[in-house]
């Protein structure tokens, strides 16, 4: 997580190592000592926005766990959306731990508003919960989906395919993109690494 990378950098720039830092994250940050390999928010954020706004509409509820790159990544998307005549209806966060009580307030909230569509930043067990009860609540989510840049391909293996039909995931790759050369890449990944090895980044 970023808390985590940015309490170590102190650490690595004074000893002069290297953190490989591979997972997406919210920019607004350089280290000579840092390789970022993962997708900042110029990358996934911009084309998000517009994908909205054209698509659904201008009325985006922002929902994020309670850290730094939700807080980031809404502040990107508040003033990208805001720009071109979008509207933030509500901006909420939750504990990285939140249980179901505090995702149905959550919901309840998100319920109420009405948006077009969810901007959510809720990672781990919290994201599994609310992709649940979104389902769960009878959303269109074909007219009213979630838009995220943080669910990854795994979750929603956990979540379930059922729950997660109609969203939109903006990522910087996706391993089941159907394509031959993706799925070659995927096989070579697994003959050298394993069955088990996921690509996912």
């Amino acid at each position: 997580m970023s808390g985590s990378r940015k309490a170590v950098l102190p650490i690595v720039e004074r000893y002069n190592g290297l953190l490989w830092y591979p997972s997406i994250y919210e920019g607004f940050e350089y280290s000579e000592n840092v390789l970022y390999t993962g997708a900042t928010l110029n990358q996934n954020t911009f084309a998000l926005a517009d994908f909205i706004l054209q698509r659904y509409g201008p009325r985006v509820f922002m929902a994020g766990s309670d850290y730094i790159y939700p807080h980031e990544s809404n502040r990107v998307m508040r003033d990208l959306l805001e720009c071109k005549g979008g509207t933030i209806v509500e901006e909420q966060y939750v504990p990285l731990d939140a249980d179901e009580r505090r995702m149905r307030r959550l919901m309840a909230d998100i319920e109420k508003a009405a948006p077009d569509a969810v901007f959510s930043t809720v990672i781990g067990r919290s994201a599994q919960i609310l992709y649940r009860l979104y389902a769960e609540a009878g959303i269109d989510r074909t007219r009213r989906p979630i838009a995220s840049l943080t669910l990854a391909e795994g979750e929603i293996r956990v979540i379930g395919a059922e729950h997660c039909t109609g969203h939109v995931l903006a990522a910087p790759y996706l391993a089941s993109v159907d394509s031959g050369e993706n799925q070659r890449f995927v096989g070579e990944l697994a003959r050298r690494f394993g069955d088990r090895t996921t690509a996912t980044l």
